[in-house]
C-alpha cells in the first residue's frame, strides 16, 4: 500500500493500472490517498472500511478484478478465466451481504464471456471497470446535502431487524456512533469546501 498526499477527490479511481482511494479510515481529520497495485490489498481495503459506501465498494470491486486480470500470469483464456473467478470468491468474501460489490463483480464477469483470446479480455475487463467507476464513482467535489443523506438512510439500514414488526432498530450506543461520526463527515466537508451550504 502506498500513501498520496494528492490527487482528485473521486473516492475510488483508476490511474495507470493502479487503483487509487480515499482512505475513509482516516477521515475526517485527514485526507489521506493509498495506491494498490494488487487485488489482494483492495479486497483488504473493502474488508477493513479503507473504501466504504455501497457505490465505491462496487467500484472497488470492479476496479480489483482488473488488477486481478492484469496480474495473472495465464496465457490462454481458460486459465484467465479461473484466475478471475479466484479473485472473485476472495473480493466477494469481503462483504457478501453488498448488493453493489456483486453487481460490480458480476458484470466484470460478464465480459469474461466474450472475449476471444487473453489479452483481449484483459483490456476489455479494464475499459469494463473504468466505465462502473465513471457510472458509480463519488466526486467528493461534487457532494451535496442529498447524497450525505442518502448515506445516513444506507448507514441505518445496518440496524438489527425486529423479528416482530420487521422494521430496522439501532441500538442507542451505535446511533450515538453513526450521527457523531457523520457530522464529523459534514463538517469535514464544509471545511474544504467540497460543497456550500448556502
Amino acid at each position: 500500500m502506498e500513501e498520496l498526499k494528492t490527487h482528485s477527490l473521486r473516492t475510488v479511481d483508476w490511474k495507470d493500472n493502479k487503483v487509487i482511494m480515499i482512505d475513509q479510515t482516516k477521515l475526517p481529520n485527514k485526507l489521506e490517498y493509498v495506491k494498490y497495485s494488487d487485488y489482494h490489498d483492495v479486497a483488504n481495503a473493502i474488508k477493513t472500511m479503507i473504501v466504504r459506501g455501497a457505490p465505491a465498494i462496487g467500484v472497488s470491486g470492479a476496479f480489483g478484478l482488473a488488477l486481478a486480470a492484469i496480474q495473472s500470469k495465464a496465457t490462454t483464456k481458460e486459465d484467465l478465466i479461473k484466475d478471475l473467478k479466484e479473485a472473485r470468491q476472495i473480493l466477494f468474501s469481503t462483504r457478501p451481504t453488498a448488493v453493489n460489490l456483486k453487481w460490480g463483480l458480476d458484470k466484470i464477469m460478464e465480459i469474461t464471456k466474450k472475449g476471444s483470446d487473453v489479452s483481449t479480455m484483459r483490456n476489455s475487463i479494464i475499459e469494463e471497470a473504468k466505465k462502473i467507476g465513471e457510472k458509480l464513482g463519488i466526486k467528493w467535489d461534487k457532494f451535496d446535502v442529498e447524497q450525505f443523506r442518502m448515506g445516513m438512510d444506507v448507514e441505518l439500514e445496518h440496524g438489527k431487524i425486529s423479528p416482530k414488526t420487521i422494521e430496522t432498530t439501532v441500538e442507542e450506543a451505535e446511533l450515538i456512533k453513526l450521527f457523531t461520526n457523520s457530522w464529523r463527515y459534514l463538517q469535514f466537508a464544509i471545511t474544504n469546501q467540497f460543497y456550500s451550504m448556502a
